[in-house]
């Protein structure tokens, strides 16, 4: 559509037009109600909070303004999330594989590394701090 903007500016009256082009709102193929009954059904509070993101779409809000009533995520990820969720149902939003390089470290490596590290100060290895400061 094209919006008229009139600009008064040192006695002199300016009219712009602009164009603008809206994308239209992203629609789920379900309905608010049975979305809301899949989260309720949902054990696994991730899932459940993905399926929380698209409830704004249902009741027609656009991407933008559901990222902004949710404070959590960009808009383009609730688009995301929209996209799979409408090409692979609920499957769509279960955790991805993880890409990647694998891990040089083996599980008992890993058992022993934890264990090491909540057993045992840093201090035991001339480390001058009572506490580790790197995350597990």
């Amino acid at each position: 559509y094209i919006k008229q903007n009139i600009i008064y500016y040192n006695n002199i009256l300016y009219i712009c037009k602009k164009k603008y082009y809206m994308k239209p709102t992203i629609k789920l193929n379900k309905t608010t109600d049975e979305l809301k009954q899949l989260i309720k059904s949902s054990p696994d509070y991730v899932f459940g909070a993905k399926l929380a993101c698209l409830l704004p779409l249902t009741l027609g809000k656009s991407s933008r303004a559901a990222a902004v009533e949710l404070c959590l995520l960009s808009h383009n990820q609730i688009c995301i999330l929209a996209k799979r969720f409408n090409t692979h149902g609920i499957e769509g939003l279960q955790e991805l594989k993880k890409t990647g390089r694998k891990s040089r470290i083996s599980e008992n490596e890993l058992q022993w590394l934890k264990k090491l590290v909540l057993e045992t100060s840093p201090t035991a290895y001339n480390y001058n701090t009572e506490t580790w400061t790197a995350p597990l």
